[in-house]
Parts: structure tokens; sequence; C-alpha cells
């Protein structure tokens, strides 16, 4: 089944899905597609423009560690790199944009969208995938986020309440898959209360 498709049956069945769901307009950073999963799996607008896309680790904790410095640089083709479709940069760091027709088309997005992000009801996920090392972990916890959540396929040195163990892990013990294990796994109960229990929707960018 398309990926098209799947977001389609997801929409239908969201009203649903969002019952207990009271906050509704926050921003979601992700370092893959777990993030637009989770908009899609309520039916809601994306207010963030890591949609459809991933980083390496290493150029994610770079983008969340300035993250408005990067958002102010503007997203150029990086055409460096074989067997992916589209490839973007801001300044130091890559973006692999896997659904999106062309490299207009995933600029076009990410402008629009980052303008909708809300720093004050924001929630900053990563996952041990995409060249994660130890280190990595440490570094995304003390980053100054008040609200993130971490899933990876064991637990590494400064796991704490704000890190998941799930299921699906490739031969190496690191993640295969974070987006249905960790619906499966934490539950869509614990998922809206995280949620709920960010700051709330005033001061959100009304720009579409």
């Amino acid at each position: 089944m398309k990926a098209s498709t799947k977001r389609k049956i997801r929409r239908i069945i969201s009203p649903l899905r969002r019952i207990g769901l009271k906050n509704k307009t926050f921003t979601i950073i992700s370092n893959n597609c777990w993030g637009g999963f989770i908009y899609d799996l309520f039916g809601l607008k994306y207010q963030t423009p890591t949609i459809g896309l991933y980083f390496s680790s290493s150029d994610y904790l770079k983008f969340i560690g300035n993250i408005k410095y990067y958002l102010d640089q503007e997203l150029v083709q990086d055409k460096g790199i074989l067997n992916c479709n589209v490839v973007g940069r801001l300044d130091d760091i890559k973006l692999f944009f896997l659904h999106y027709n062309s490299f207009e088309d995933a600029k076009r997005k990410w402008d629009k969208r980052k303008q909708r992000i809300n720093f004050n009801n924001l929630l900053v996920k990563f996952n041990d995938q995409n060249g994660f090392t130890d280190n990595n972990l440490l570094t995304f916890l003390n980053l100054k986020y008040d609200n993130i959540i971490f899933f990876g396929g064991k637990k590494y040195n400064g796991f704490n309440e704000h890190c998941y163990v799930l299921s699906t892990i490739d031969k190496n013990g690191m993640l295969k898959d974070d987006i249905k294990s960790s619906i499966k796994t934490i539950g869509l109960r614990k998922i809206k209360k995280l949620l709920n229990q960010l700051p709330g929707d005033e001061n959100v960018c009304q720009n579409s």
C-alpha cells in the first residue's frame, strides 16, 4: 500500500483518535518521519518542517542545537549524493527528503511549514538511527529543551524517563523503525498525555 494511501486511511479514522487530545497545535521536531506520522495519526495540520525527511544523527544534533540559526539559512539543493532523489542543505548540514517529487517541491514545503513552528508548544524527538553513537544520546539530553523524547533499540548511558526501548531492532541492536513500534510500545493514550502536557497553543504562528 502506498504511503499516500495509508495517510488517507489514517485521516479518515483520525477524529476518533483525537478524542482526549486537548493540545492540537503542537510542533514536533523530529530526526525522521515520526513527527509526520503523529500529525497524520490525529489528522492535524503539520506545524513543523521536519516532515517526510531524515537527518544523520550528527547533523540533527547540530540542527536542534542551534535551530533558529539553521531555520534562518536558505535550503539549497545538494547534488553530491547518489541514490537519493532529493537532498537539501542548510549551511553545513544535509536533509534527506523521502516523499517529494523534486527539490523545488521539498523547498516550497520546508519554507512554508517552518513558519508554523510554535517554540512555546514544542516536542523534540530523537532516535538511534542514521549514524547514531552512544555519545549522541548524552548530547541530546543536555540540550536546553523542556520536552523531549528518545527511542532506542536498547538502553544507553544516560537513559532516563524521556527514553524508551522499542522492539523493532536490527542486527546491531539499533532501531529499524520507531513509527508503528512506538505506538505499540508506549500506547496512544500516553502519546496524548505527553502532547497535552506541553505548554499549550498560545503564540502559534498562523502563517501558511
